[in-house]
């Protein structure tokens, strides 16, 4: 593992809870794209989408067309207008589409630049300065590998046991697994051999997340561009999904998580993902975002 010891952080100054203004429900673009994001969302995407109850506005269409021969090969149609038809009648089809469509990336400590500062900063930060409870949101949590990164992380610090985890994803099939917290070893080749030893166990299909780290997390099927746990949040993780959107419903969206922050909680996004600059965030490290409760 990489040596860190020199690395030092300096904590920012406990502030108390100020009012702030939450922004309303995300409102949907309007027909023509003013996000400069190119065409709306059509054909199976589209189907897929409304089908799981989800806004086929609020997302760009161009990363979802380039998704549609995955969900073709999914549930074994041969052209498009066929795979409308198995998806408006087939639950499981529609299932295995939505995967595919909206295929999420869950791995464990991915980017370790940026969990070398969660390690690091953010975590140890949080376990000083909260004498009660530590709550962790993961927005888009896919398989669920990134929060229970988080929660060794929170174990590793000796504040598991006053941690509250809470994953949601749109997609219920997703939300299943990562509840279900098995993964194969392939999937865990970005966990250290010591926190493999002490938080994952063999199963019969793989290695299963530990009781006690299990105990700790919640799972939801929520679409997020539309609504959220209530906070505040100590952190929220919410890791290339904006890049999906459009811009107002990302920017959106994005207003909504800094608004349910705690005070000097932090924001992680993705590589490609930037907050809207009047949020006025203050930058921790490479993806990591703290609200000074101003």
């Amino acid at each position: 593992m990489m040596d860190l010891s020199h690395v030092r952080f300096h904590p920012a100054r406990r502030r108390a809870p100020v009012a702030r203004r939450h922004p309303g429900p995300a409102t949907d673009p309007a027909p023509s794209d003013e996000s400069g994001h190119g065409e709306l969302v059509r054909g199976l995407p589209a189907l897929v989408l409304t089908r799981a109850r989800l806004n086929p506005a609020a997302y760009r269409a161009a990363p979802l067309r380039r998704r549609v021969g995955a969900c073709l090969r999914a549930i074994s149609a041969e052209s498009e207008g066929a795979a409308c038809a198995r998806v408006d009648r087939d639950e499981a089809a529609h299932g295995a589409a939505l995967n595919s469509l909206l295929i999420g990336v869950s791995s464990f400590f991915r980017d370790a630049e940026v969990w070398d500062t969660l390690r690091t900063s953010v975590v140890p930060g949080l376990v000083r300065q909260r004498s009660d409870t530590i709550r962790v949101l993961s927005l888009g949590c896919s398989l669920g590998a990134e929060l229970h990164s988080v929660a060794m992380l929170l174990a590793e610090a000796g504040a598991l046991h006053r941690a509250e985890l809470v994953g949601v994803d749109c997609r219920p099939r997703a939300v299943a697994t990562a509840s279900a917290a098995v993964f194969d070893e392939h999937s865990l080749s970005g966990v250290a051999p010591d926190l493999l030893a002490r938080y994952l166990e063999p199963a019969v299909t793989g290695w299963r997340i530990v009781e006690p780290l299990r105990r700790q997390a919640t799972w939801k099927v929520m679409d997020a561009t539309r609504d959220m746990p209530e906070g505040p949040w100590d952190l929220v993780l919410c890791r290339n999904l904006l890049m999906y959107l459009r811009r107002r419903v990302a920017d959106t969206m994005c207003r909504r998580m800094v608004a349910s922050l705690a005070p000097d909680g932090s924001l992680v996004l993705g590589k490609a993902e930037r907050p809207p600059a009047s949020l006025h965030l203050t930058p921790l490290g490479r993806c990591i975002h703290r609200f000074d409760g101003a």
